[in-house]
């Protein structure tokens, strides 16, 4: 009983979570590769991207550091058509994603040396992914991101430094721009961001901030910062899932995000939860202090993120790519110094490579289960989680093994103390039964006597 009660509530618990972190990785690796790259000679004019905006992308901002973005469209042959750049062409670095989305959609539209393409829409739909569709198969559309705004400049990937509550401070901070909307992810997760993780601390332990910082929640469904809760330094996992709890309602009494405290390995994790699946930010306000500075991040003290919690379930490989294996990208964008102009190439595997060279390098993964933070490789991971779950195997075959030996000697040692011997029984019950006739012939014996002598008298 006791074995099976440890293996629902540690040892199956703990395998998966690390089960969950390792698919995070993978797929977080596989699409940040995937979204460099592009597909030949598949002709793509529609892309549709992964990631979630909250109103359509109205009030949350974007801002572009590190680089520029190139946007070309090619022909069937690979060979570039039209190209822009957003930063140093439609003047984009910063604003609104639907800003963004304007620019390049009128670029598509009516831009004098642009491809004049009457029906193309680029724009956030009603899911709040963003959609870029040519609404022609004569071009194919793809990115690059440069270092600078000079034409043809060296691939890199651009810093996307994302203000997800739109008060004007950033939140989050992306790397490359195609990865950052998931214009081109290989691995597609059926889970939203409707769950937040802190990371593995004690129950007990303060926060140990400067000052009070304002947590603030947004969604799908309420909009930015319908909710907040203050902390302070004095709190603990356990208070701030306590206010939570009690300040997160809406008008009509109904839980709208949720608040637990969750046992994992050696310590406890602060688990906030959309209550209805929402799309939701988890973003901060700090607070200025008497003698100057700021407040501290809760966020960072926490390491609050998206919860990889249930990840590795919900994982599947981008319908049209399964369907047809043919489309996945294999290739990237290239320069041509001598024309002066993008090209792509059937013969390109330079993303193929990436792919391999994936599975050799080290990756940071977070405290899972029984494991701690580790760098390491995708293989090297999976084989610690697999010689754990031997190991944890091993252990639960000893300590069976040597719980049977203690039942059975105990047992025996109690046959010995409370055991019951036949011979010895009988022999004893044979010495009572003479004894008892034996006193029995001179009882009746005394009687005979008795009678003689009153007769006598």
């Amino acid at each position: 009983m006791y074995g099976l009660i440890q293996l629902r509530d540690t040892e199956l618990q703990d395998l998966q979570i690390e089960m969950d972190e390792l698919a995070y990785q993978l797929t977080k690796s596989l699409n940040q590769v995937g979204n460099q790259g592009t597909n030949y000679p598949n002709m793509v004019y529609e892309l549709t991207g992964t990631r979630t905006f909250i109103n359509g992308g109205k009030d949350q901002t974007m801002t572009i550091s590190g680089g520029d973005v190139k946007i070309i469209l090619f022909d069937e042959k690979g060979k570039e058509a039209y190209s822009v750049s957003l930063v140093g062409e439609l003047d984009f670095s910063s604003g609104t994603i639907e800003e963004m989305t304007e620019k390049v959609q009128d670029w598509l539209q009516n831009a004098v040396d642009g491809p004049h393409l009457a029906t193309a829409s680029v724009g956030v739909d009603l899911d709040g992914h963003l959609k870029i569709d040519l609404g022609t198969s004569e071009y194919s559309i793809a990115f690059r991101d440069e270092t600078s705004v000079l034409e043809g400049s060296d691939a890199t990937q651009v810093s996307i430094a994302f203000d997800a509550d739109a008060n004007g401070t950033a939140d989050r901070t992306f790397t490359g721009f195609s990865s950052f909307f998931g214009l081109n992810d290989l691995i597609i997760s059926s889970a939203n961001e409707s769950v937040y993780d802190s990371d593995i601390v004690s129950a007990g332990s303060l926060i140990g901030i400067r000052g009070t910082t304002t947590l603030h929640f947004s969604d799908t469904q309420h909009g930015l910062n319908f909710g907040s809760v203050d902390v302070s330094a004095t709190d603990t996992i356990k208070s701030i899932a306590e206010k939570i709890n009690s300040t997160m309602v809406d008008e009509s009494g109904n839980q709208t995000v949720r608040a637990e405290i969750v046992k994992e390995g050696s310590g406890y994790r602060l688990r906030i939860i959309n209550q209805d699946g929402y799309q939701m930010e988890l973003t901060e306000t700090t607070q200025a202090l008497p003698n100057g500075g700021q407040s501290g991040s809760v966020l960072e003290r926490l390491g609050l993120q998206t919860s990889h919690a249930g990840y590795a379930a919900g994982l599947s490989i981008r319908s049209d790519v399964a369907k047809t294996p043919a489309l996945l990208n294999t290739g990237k964008v290239q320069y041509s110094m001598e024309s002066g102009e993008y090209y792509l190439s059937e013969t390109d595997n330079s993303l193929s490579n990436d792919y391999a060279a994936l599975f050799t390098g080290n990756i940071g993964f977070n405290a899972a289960g029984s494991f701690s933070k580790v760098s390491s490789t995708l293989s090297g991971y999976a084989s610690s989680v697999v010689s754990g779950l031997a190991t944890r195997l091993s252990d639960a075959k000893a300590s069976y093994s040597y719980q049977s030996d203690l039942v059975s000697t105990l047992y025996k040692k109690e046959q010995e103390v409370s055991g019951v011997d036949l011979d010895e029984e009988l022999s004893m019950m044979l010495m009572y039964e003479r004894t008892y006739s034996a006193a029995a012939k001179v009882l009746s014996t005394t009687i005979n006597l008795l009678e003689i002598l009153d007769n006598l008298v």
